[in-house]
């Protein structure tokens, strides 16, 4: 009876210890299982791209979705090189609220939950162009954000910083809370992702470390595809080939004398195919190509006065060349004297430009200004090589009229230098200057146009002046120093 009862009492103990093993194990495998959604494939990422600021903008398809009763949360790869991520999720043909935790790791230590408010948005986003948003700095901690009672959720970072980037290549995990889910009837979430990667660091890190995947016609994406698609694979590790050297003989120097450095050419087909240039007046060693060895030779100093020979030719030949364009620059000024003698009388009015008259300032002056009357400007060559400052500001102001400002501003600050011992005339080319960069009205304009409205002493270009000062174009906003100019304009004689 003893035995027994002795048996009966350690098989009940026994049970009792079996149950709470399954029960653990149940509790350890649920643990070490969880189900967390992926937010896209990195083994084969599915993403439209595009160029955003010169860098790789890359997003989902299409909008996704989670299914809140089946997953335990979701998990989100930030890989490296990327300067801004946002990830937007919804509630979707459901109601209810969403509560869960963020973390880097997916069994976190509930000691780490922070105690926050949910308006304290500085531990739900990451932005580096704002003081104090900084939620990747409290998961790098170790820290837990709890998100309680949302309707939406936003996980977002940016301008992110490099020092921050260099801790890239990680999972963010988001488990859901689901303790509270009595009254709760969601079933799926909906969301879109997006991210920006620096461009110019993915291009070199793929070139360097993977095969080139085939994406685009245009290749245009092939690089950001390849890097997207190789996140879990390792970097591929050249390995060093060896590479017999070539054969080097000695040659004979009278071989080398047939250089064509030296101005002579090779009379057998073994000798020398390449070129080679001298680096100094002294004895060394040199490695010539032959076709199918390298050839090293010594260069005695008795052979020096070659090397002079060749390079004073060279300064020969580049002085016949001078000569030779002045004579056909000469030639040419002699055929426009030939040309001018057809015709006899120089008037201005005429289609015609009258080379013959090409030295008569008054013809010239007269022939541009009908010219531009009629809309039709002789040759740049002809202004450029007859035109007098007065002409360059009369086609400054021509293409000013044509709205062509790029060419107005070649031709007025043309004139403004040639004019620049003609104090008069020159005010008169500053002012127009002022007028066009006014007109411009960019800030680096309108400075300049403050600059050239000072050289003129007109009504209107203090009247400008004031303007500038009083609306701050170009320069702080000054009240004062706007009204002195406006006297100044007010009392000024000349109206120009």
């Amino acid at each position: 009876m003893i035995f027994q009862a002795l048996t009966m009492y350690h098989q009940s103990n026994l049970s009792k210890i079996s149950r709470r093993v399954i029960l653990l194990l149940i509790f350890f495998s649920s643990s070490l299982f969880a189900s967390y959604a992926s937010i896209y494939n990195i083994k084969k990422p599915f993403f439209h791209f595009s160029l955003e600021h010169g860098n790789y903008k890359v997003h989902l398809y299409n909008e996704k979705t989670i299914n809140y009763r089946r997953e335990d949360g979701f998990k989100l790869y930030l890989p490296n090189y990327t300067i801004e991520y946002s990830l937007s999720i919804l509630r979707f043909n459901s109601i209810g609220q969403i509560n869960g935790y963020l973390s880097l790791n997916k069994e976190f230590n509930r000691k780490n939950i922070l105690d926050i408010d949910k308006n304290q948005i500085n531990y739900f986003i990451t932005n580096y162009a704002i003081k104090g948003l900084r939620q990747l700095h409290y998961l790098y901690k170790g820290d837990v954000i709890p998100y309680k009672n949302f309707t939406s959720l936003a996980i977002e970072g940016y301008n992110l910083s490099s020092y921050i980037r260099r801790h890239f290549n990680i999972w963010l995990y988001f488990k859901f809370d689901k303790t509270h889910d009595k009254n709760n009837k969601l079933r799926e979430l909906l969301y879109s992702y997006n991210m920006i990667l620096d461009k110019k660091l993915v291009d070199a890190y793929v070139k360097k470390n993977y095969k080139i995947l085939y994406y685009s016609k245009d290749k245009k994406y092939n690089l950001i595809y390849t890097y997207l698609s190789n996140l879990t694979n390792k970097p591929r590790q050249k390995k060093y080939v060896y590479k017999k050297p070539k054969l080097v003989v000695r040659g004979d120097v009278k071989q080398f004398l047939f250089m064509k450095e030296f101005g002579y050419m090779p009379k057998e087909k073994n000798i020398l195919h390449g070129e080679m240039q001298l680096s100094g007046f002294e004895n060394k060693w040199k490695l010539v190509n032959f076709e199918n060895a390298l050839i090293a030779v010594t260069i005695p100093k008795s052979y020096f006065h070659y090397i002079t020979e060749y390079s004073e030719m060279q300064s020969k030949i580049a002085s016949l060349h001078e000569a030779f364009n002045s004579l056909k620059k000469s030639l040419k000024e002699k055929d426009l004297e030939l040309e001018a003698l057809k015709s006899d009388s120089c008037d201005a009015t005429n289609k015609k430009l009258n080379i013959k008259c090409l030295n008569n300032i008054n013809y010239l002056n007269n022939y541009i200004y009908f010219s531009l009357k009629k809309g039709i400007l002789p040759s740049e060559e002809v202004i450029l090589g007859y035109g007098t400052g007065e002409i360059f500001n009369d086609i400054g102001k021509y293409y000013f009229e044509q709205r062509e400002y790029g060419k107005s501003m070649r031709y007025l600050l043309k004139a403004y230098v040639v004019l620049k011992n003609e104090k008069i005339k020159q005010e008169y080319v500053a002012f127009n200057l002022g007028v066009l960069y006014a007109t411009l009205n960019t800030n680096l304009s309108n400075k300049k146009s403050i600059k050239y409205f000072k050289e003129a002493p007109y009504k209107k270009a203090y009247f400008n002046l004031g303007v500038h000062y009083y609306l701050g174009l170009g320069t702080n906003k000054n009240s004062k120093v706007a009204l002195r100019y406006f006297q100044k304009a007010s009392k000024s004689i000349k109206k120009r």
